[in-house]
């Protein structure tokens, strides 16, 4: 083979490692961080509890707890988050009623 060869399939060598490389680290650290932020804004609770994302382990950590909960529905008379499963309201004693569609 030519130099030219070796040196084109140097680069797609390269190419080929760089793309591998971003696909590890969407899938190792990005992709926990959306999740857990999609199931954290769905249940109701802070998405802010993926700042463990920084670390790829603790993204993972993170969404795995937050996919586990509860989902919280808010009061209607005084706007605090209280568990599916609450008929009155702990923060105003207000009836918490549940609407099925």
């Amino acid at each position: 083979m030519s130099e030219l060869a070796h040196v084109l399939l140097g680069l797609l060598s390269v190419l080929l490692g760089l793309v591998l490389v971003g696909f590890a680290i969407f899938f190792l650290w990005v992709l926990p961080i959306t999740l857990g932020v999609r199931c954290a804004r769905r249940k109701n609770y802070s998405p802010t509890w993926m700042w463990f994302g920084i670390h790829p382990v603790g993204g993972w950590i993170a969404f795995l707890v937050l996919s586990c909960l509860t989902p919280r529905i808010a009061c209607p008379n005084c706007g605090g988050y209280v568990t599916v499963n609450f008929r009155i309201c702990p923060y105003c004693q207000g009836a918490i009623l549940i609407y099925f569609q």
